[in-house]
């Protein structure tokens, strides 16, 4: 029979075969060579390209002869409908967070313990439960870490002080501590944002230099005399506001960073912080406020004022940076952080109350 009438029968071209043979051939390649032996046949053949049934919507009525013709074309490659299965399973487990249980921003929303632990591991290297939590949930509990990380530093105050540790030192640790639970977070924005505003630049070139890994003068400056007045300032501190202060510092500081989030706008299309960023709405910011609020209202008009110079020195913050730069950066949100504490504290020592006598 002659061979065009051979494929006007059976409908399947000559090349057809000839990948079927191939196909068949790289199935009984000998196991202990392996297909990709080198200067095998199979290794010469081009390699299976995984089919997606998902991109190809059209493949998923195929028949089986189809499926054997492609995967004949494609070499010695597996079924189709298998592999799409088993990526759709790596989908899955790729996203861990969406469980079983629907759409991940609903169940977000129904999880509030979410939210506080991906603010607890975003914000800190306090120990937290393995998983993956969706950042959009945590801005408005970052006041709410902010204020844990201040009872642990009152509690170590009240265990050097029953330890009679000398005073100097009582505060030179508890700032150290303040810098180990945070990672020095907050700190390295400090630097890279003195590292860029205080030079001659353009605004551009500030944002370039904010992404610079290296730390220069300015950054180690600026860091050296935020420390340095941080430890002055809780040296300072009155011992009947000593606790309430120690707490309120670092909850009011990461107020400061949800409040210049969604008050001023971002700096760089794409960032760290722009997550931060979108995440920070009117409503965001409005729970954020309650809790470090209704603290001020608790330690009395000392707390109050402490609130009140926490805004008038993040929004003046805001500001000046906006006159520097395009818009902000999580460099400056740290920086925000950093500096509304040390007002805090300073404050307090020095401002709101006349010194304890000696």
């Amino acid at each position: 029979m002659r061979p065009w009438l051979t494929c006007s029968t059976t409908g399947v071209s000559a090349s057809a075969f000839r990948a079927l043979s191939r196909w068949d051939h790289a199935k009984k390649v000998p196991p202990q060579w392996g297909p990709s032996w080198p200067g095998s046949r199979a290794e010469s053949q081009p390699r299976p390209v995984t089919h997606d049934a998902r991109a190809d919507p059209s493949r998923a009525n195929a028949t089986p002869g189809e499926d054997l013709l492609a995967d004949a074309s494609r070499g010695a490659g597996g079924d189709t409908r298998e592999r799409a299965n088993v990526s759709q399973q790596e989908d899955v487990l790729a996203k861990p967070s969406s469980g079983a249980g629907g759409d991940t921003r609903e169940r977000a929303r129904a999880s509030p313990l979410e939210g506080f632990l991906a603010a607890l591991q975003f914000l800190t290297r306090l120990p937290v439960p393995e998983g993956v939590y969706r950042f959009e949930t945590s801005v408005a509990w970052f006041p709410v870490v902010g204020l844990l990380l201040g009872g642990v530093l009152a509690l170590a105050d009240l265990g050097l002080r029953a330890l009679a540790v000398a005073p100097l030192v009582e505060s030179t640790l508890l700032v150290v501590l303040l810098l180990a639970m945070t990672g020095a977070l907050h700190a390295d924005g400090l630097m890279d944002t003195c590292d860029a505003v205080f030079c001659h630049a353009s605004p551009e070139r500030r944002l370039e230099i904010m992404r610079d890994p290296r730390a220069g003068a300015f950054g180690v400056v600026g860091l050296v005399c935020i420390v340095a007045l941080k430890i002055a300032a809780v040296n300072a501190l009155p011992s009947a506001l000593r606790p309430q202060l120690l707490t309120l510092a670092p909850g009011l500081g990461r107020w400061a960073i949800v409040l210049l989030a969604t008050i001023f706008p971002y700096g760089r299309a794409v960032g760290l912080g722009s997550p931060l960023k979108s995440a920070a709405t009117p409503k965001a910011l409005a729970i954020a406020s309650i809790l470090p609020l209704a603290a001020c209202a608790v330690v009395g008009p000392p707390g109050l004022a402490a609130g009140a110079l926490t805004a008038v020195t993040a929004l003046g913050l805001g500001r000046w940076l906006m006159r520097l730069l395009p818009g902000l950066t999580g460099d400056c949100y740290g920086a925000a952080c950093e500096v509304v504490e040390t007002v805090v504290w300073l404050s307090g020592g020095l401002v709101l109350l006349p010194r304890p006598s000696v």
